[in-house]
């Protein structure tokens, strides 16, 4: 054969080299028409199926083509043959989440169906791969049994199907506390409710043909992935997304926002043993402990269920912030035939089987097809449950699960005969294939290794290929490491000791901590390094604790290696030390930290080393490049970020303040104090301990401060005296052999600060604004809703122009006065941003967050407090506190004070205001704004009962203003008016009168008689008066009110229900019931049919209707009255409510007046009942109530 040609090419664009896309070589053909004609047949079968083109000319695809992939993915799969990825879900709810993350739907497409499967099924394109989603007929595991056995016959190479919905959950998993949301993925599906029932008890079968399977190694290989901190950190990001793109869509095609999570109020965790049950003592079911339809079907609000006992959700805004994506924890899951909803049966069935879930479908599904369970929390499985986070919980699972679609790779597909397969067993559970397909075999025919788009040609050392994102390109124990070559660092024989510095001899306590990392770094662990992360506030000793733990576990390691990542530089620096340890010393242009890793990571099997990672405080470093590849380290991780706990494989600890007395040990040490007797040394201890409690038992504070005293500067005795006055110098006190990093206590503060005020991000910079808002509050337990509130009343000040002057006003003035973060107009951005900045706060160990009944508060150091306020020079200190005031006030403004949980709290923060009193009493012409702000800041303190510090406070104004007698005009009455009032409850009646006559004397010169203003000056003047026994001036002040109102009335106008139901009020208090009566049924009258029958004024005129009724000697009356608003306090309130209590028990007394003794009787019964379960015998209320059951008894049988 003679004259060969070359054979031509056909050129179908660039892609990848391994695989030859950019052209193709078509094989040697005779003549010029057999070869158009393999050129013809080649461009079919690549236009019909690419895949199976390239396997004809070229072999087996490499799947890392990524090219070969984005052409095949570019048009709907032509079979069902193509699909290798399915979702199932068993509620409609939970597909329609499903169905809005499809990236593109195949609704042109018409797959059919095996014979005999009868599921319907809606296929699309999620996350780049063709998915088909099956909606199953009901709930439960033989549906998902039937379903699962139609789709294995119908899609026979579905690799991988994601059982998506919602489930129960436990309320804590791994000891972290869940939220409805947070999403279960199944490492395991336990059949729990399978097994045989003798007459004591249920025993489940656990033989070996009895138990489900464990997943195959596909499965647990892309979970093993999800279970690393960098898979999960990946697979939540993404999540996220997804999370977003579902209420986005909802909103944009359906105008619904079901999809958002609901109020945290609504994420309630009841005690497993108290039951949802009728709580009113009228349902004999419920009080004998049985199952109640009735009640089920009724919210815990409608039913009565103790708001006290549930358990708070204040920490959810901090754990998972608005708008990213709840935890994912990955666990066995329970699978059954029936809902739990009993707290018992949850905790005992989870210790039993130690599962984390309960749902219904994955146990019918998973012995048919493979599958992971993805279900989102709605419940927490208890009589509680509700279906009120159904939806988010959907949401959040179809988020989870596209994510996960996202990671998987699916291996090369096999052509399938469809009709053939229908006839087949199924699929194998436990097959080898592996998620990553091709990725860990080396092909010889290969011209060279394809790793993630890169090319090695030429031969390649054995070894095993690692294949995934952290590890590509890598072969361990061989000579390919990234495409350069590294020497065995075991060649250096070592041992090796790298660490900068000696053991400090002042070193105190921490015994546990040392012992703990000891431990877990020494204990075997497979598949990843031992890392330890040791966080916590800068100064408190992270470091020395792992000198500590270097020095003794020194002759346990080969070597051990000590790398500052505080900087790039530093990091650089440490890692060439290490590379030149190991024998192998950096070239020209070489990357130290790559190189040591490399070393590190190729360092001799059973030569164990330790690298302590010192001062990871970079929020912006991603510390798991510092982490060589391979699983024989122990690595330790300091850092004052709290996210660096997320490196830790085998625990973490956040260090703590010393106890006291190693903080007096340390103290003494530090100061060379070696007390000769014993009542020295108490005295000197006694000492010890209030510098101590001045310096929070912060750690490098007590060395500084020792130190200072060793060098004769002060007594220990006199250092709280000398550090009162000279904060600043005294925290900036550097010891001449100071060892810390930090030399100074203030140093390791800026370094904090530094890491935010070099950040660009809108959230470093709300970080620190937050950190300047909080130095001028108290530095413990400040209720972060307070910022929350205060940006709600700036939306209602924004609307007011900086020029009204009015008291009891605030205006764009003091808003211009907060902080940027609060002068948002986003609401939605403002709470992500302001979540977002907590935790940053928190994470640089800055700020500590916790509960306080059941309030999210936020506590520093003390001397961080300090610092804060020293670092502020006298003009910023001023605008702070004027900026902590406007907080504290806009917080109250344009908001109910009685709803916000968190107002005793903010007692302990009036140390803001007392500041600002003093600031503004300094000042010779304040602001008519400030003069605004301190009314404010009187009546806030007043609304706390703080009734003489407001005092004091409405006093400087007056003196501000040039006396009482200038100050009475129109702009200032209320002052007048607020004086009285606190006078009033003080009580000082007397000065109260003084004050209203005062305001009595300006409203009637300036105000018409019908005006508001003036009549509530009239009712607060007559109370006073009554107060001090002036009946004819309390008689004459009501006559002009009553005159007012009936007048008003005649004419047509409205009622001034406010005005009657205070004259009302005092007549029936001076006994004159015919007058309150006239006026109540007036009044409820007049709301009847204005106003909800749960309005809660109108339930209290009722009320005091029908107390004038009983006291006007007409029960019957007053029983009608009663028994109306008894029906509704029923509905709405506990019975334990005292409010509710009273009325019941006033309504017994209108029983009994009546002569209607059994139902007195009935009620009293009740009443006694719930009053012993919260009253002692002796109280007062138990007393009385026993009293009028006995008498009623009394009147029965005399009847």
């Amino acid at each position: 054969m003679t004259g060969r040609c070359s054979p031509p090419r056909l050129f179908l664009g660039s892609g990848c080299t391994n695989c030859y896309i950019g052209f193709l070589i078509i094989a040697y053909a005779e003549s010029a028409a057999a070869r158009c004609l393999a050129i013809f047949s080649s461009f079919l079968v690549f236009y019909l199926n690419p895949a199976a083109f390239f396997c004809r000319v070229h072999g087996p695809v490499n799947p890392a083509c990524v090219s070969l992939q984005a052409m095949a993915s570019a048009s709907p799969p032509s079979s069902r043959s193509e699909f290798q990825i399915a979702i199932v879900c068993a509620l409609p709810l939970e597909a329609d989440a499903v169905d809005l993350l499809f990236d593109g739907r195949f609704d042109d497409q018409r797959y059919g169906r095996a014979r005999g499967d009868n599921n319907t099924y809606y296929a699309g394109r999620m996350a780049g791969h063709a998915v088909v989603l099956l909606q199953l007929p009901n709930m439960g595991p033989l549906a998902a049994a039937s379903g699962s056995a139609g789709l294995r016959s119908s899609y026979p190479n579905v690799q991988l199907a994601l059982l998506v919905g919602v489930c129960g959950g436990l309320p804590v998993i791994n000891d972290q506390s869940v939220y409805l949301g947070d999403v279960v993925v199944s490492k395991r599906v336990v059949n729990y409710d399978f097994g045989r029932q003798y007459p004591d008890r249920f025993v489940p079968k656990d033989g070996v043909d009895d138990r489900l399977g464990r997943a195959n190694k596909d499965i647990r290989g892309l979970l093993a992935w999800l279970q690393r901190e960098r898979g999960m950190k990946l697979l939540l990001s993404k999540a996220a997304d997804n999370l977003a793109i579902i209420q986005k869509k909802a909103q944009e095609e359906y105008g619904s926002n079901k999809y958002s999570p609901l109020p945290d109020w609504d994420d309630r965790i009841f005690p497993s043993d108290y039951q949802h049950r009728h709580r009113s003592g009228e349902c004999g079911t419920c009080d004998q402990g049985h199952f109640c339809q009735a009640a089920a079907n009724l919210s815990c609000t409608e039913i009565g269920c103790d708001q006290g006992q549930h358990h708070s959700r204040a920490e959810r805004r901090l754990e998972r912030p608005s708008g990213l994506c709840p935890r994912v924890f990955i666990g066995s899951i329970a699978s059954g035939n029936a809902v739990i909803k009993s707290g018992k049966h949850r905790d005992r069935i989870a210790e039993e089987h130690g599962v984390i879930a309960f749902e219904m479908e994955g146990a019918g599904a998973w012995d048919e097809i493979p599958c992971i369970v993805v279900k989102g929390i709605c419940d927490y499985a208890d009589s509680h449950k509700s279906k009120l986070w159904q939806n988010f919980a959907a949401a959040t699972a179809a988020s989870v699960a596209a994510a996960i679609i996202d990671r998987y790779e699916p291996s090369d597909m096999v052509a399938t005969d469809i009709s053939a397969s229908s006839m087949s067993g199924p699929a194998s559970r436990h097959a080898d294939d592996s998620i990553y397909g091709g990725m860990n075999e080396i092909h010889p025919q290969n011209h060279g290794i394809a790793v993630n788009g890169s090319v090695s040609h030429g031969n390649v050392a054995s070894g095993t290929l690692v294949s995934g994102d952290d590890n590509a390109g890598t072969i361990v124990h061989g000579n390919y490491y990234g495409g350069s070559n590294v020497t065995d660092a075991s060649r250096s024989d070592g041992p090796h000791w790298l660490v900068p510095r000696a053991v400090n001899p002042l070193f105190t306590g921490r015994s546990a901590i040392i012992e703990t990392i000891e431990g877990a770094i020494d204990q075997e662990v497979s598949g990843c390094h031992r890392v330890f992360a040791l966080t916590g506030l800068g100064g408190q000793g992270k470091s020395e604790v792992c000198l500590q733990v270097a020095n003794r576990v020194r002759q346990r390691f080969w070597g051990v290696f000590w790398v500052d990542v505080g900087t790039l530089e530093s990091a650089k620096s440490s890692f060439s030390q290490v590379a030149s340890l190991l024998g192998m010393p950096l070239s020209a242009g070489e990357d130290p930290v790559k190189k040591s890793l490399q070393l590190l990571a190729n360092v001799r099997p059973g030569r164990r080393w330790l690298l302590i990672l010192d001062n990871a405080d970079d929020e912006k470093t991603d510390y798991h490049g510092y982490i060589p590849s391979g699983s024989q380290g122990a690595i330790l991780v300091t850092s004052r970020l709290r996210d660096c706990q997320d490196l830790s494989t085998v625990g973490c600890h956040e260090l703590q303040d010393l106890d006291e007395a190693d903080c007096v040990k340390l103290l003494f040490n530090a100061a060379r104090i070696k007390p000769a007797t014993d009542d020295e040394r108490e005295e000197e201890v006694q000492a010890a301990k209030r510098v101590i409690q001045l310096l929070g038992s912060h750690t490098l504070a007590l060395v500084h401060a020792g130190a200072y005293i060793r060098k004769g500067l002060c007594t220990l005795s006199g250092y709280p005296e000398v550090y009162q006055a000279q904060q600043q110098r005294l925290l900036n006190f550097s010891p001449g052999q100071a060892q810390s990093r930090y030399r100074s206590v203030h140093a390791t503060f800026e370094a904090s600060a530094d890491v935010l005020e070099k950040s660009n991000d809108f959230e470093a910079q709300t970080a620190l604004e937050l950190l300047a808002a909080l130095s001028v509050l108290h530095f413990r337990d400040v209720p972060l809703d307070v910022f929350q509130d205060a940006w709600r009343g700036a939306q209602v000040a924004k609307t007011i122009p900086s020029t009204d002057l009015a008291l009891s006003k605030l205006t764009r003035w003091h808003v211009q006065r907060l902080p940027g973060f609060l002068q948002s107009d986003d609401a939605w951005n403002h709470d992500l941003v302001f979540s977002g900045a907590i935790a940053r706060l928190r994470s640089l160990a800055l700020i500590t967050t916790g509960t306080l009944r059941g309030v999210l508060t936020a506590s520093m150091h003390p001397l961080v407090h300090e610092w804060l306020l020293l670092r502020q020079t006298e003009a910023s200190r001023r605008g702070r506190r004027l900026a902590g005031a406007c907080i504290l006030m806009l917080s109250n403004f344009g908001a109910d004070w009685m709803w916000q949980p968190y107002r005793p709290l903010l007692m302990t923060h009036s140390t803001c205001l007392i500041q600002y009193e003093k600031w503004m009493s300094s000042m010779q012409n304040p602001s008519r704004q400030e003069v605004q702000l301190l009314e404010l800041a009187a009546r806030s303190l007043y609304k706390d009962k703080l009734l003489k510090e407001a005092v004091n406070i409405v006093d400087m104004i007056f003196r501000l203003l040039g006396g009482e007698a200038k100050a009475l005009s129109a702009d200032n009455f209320s002052l007048f008016r607020l004086m009285g009032t606190i006078q009033l409850e003080l009580p000082r009646p007397n000065k109260a009168i003084r004050y209203f006559q005062y305001a009595l004397q300006w409203s009637r010169k300036t105000l018409a008689r019908d005006d508001k203003l003036r009549l509530g000056i009239t009712r607060q003047a007559a109370a006073a008066f009554r107060q001090e026994g002036q009946q004819d001036e309390v008689l004459a002040l009501l006559e002009e009110v009553l005159e007012v109102a009936k007048t008003e009335l005649n004419n047509g106008g409205s009622l001034d229900i406010a005005t009657l139901r205070e004259v009302g009020s005092i007549y029936f208090e001076a006994g004159d019931t015919e007058n309150a009566i006239s006026i109540f049924e007036r009044v409820v009258e007049y709301q009847a049919p204005r106003c909800s029958k749960f309005d809660a004024d109108f339930l209290i005129d009722q009320t005091v209707l029908g107390d004038a009724y009983y006291e006007d000697g007409q029960p019957d009356k007053a029983i009608e009255m009663f028994e109306e608003v008894s029906l509704i306090r029923k509905s709405t309130l506990p019975p334990s409510n005292p409010d509710r209590l009273n009325l019941e028990h006033n309504l017994a007394l209108a029983y009994g007046g009546a002569r209607r003794p059994k139902e007195a009787i009935r009620l009293l019964r009740h009443v006694v009942g719930v009053q012993a379960t919260i009253y002692p015998k002796t109280h007062p209320a138990s007393l009385l109530s026993r009293k009028m059951l006995n008498l009623a008894l009394e009147m029965e049988k005399n009847q």
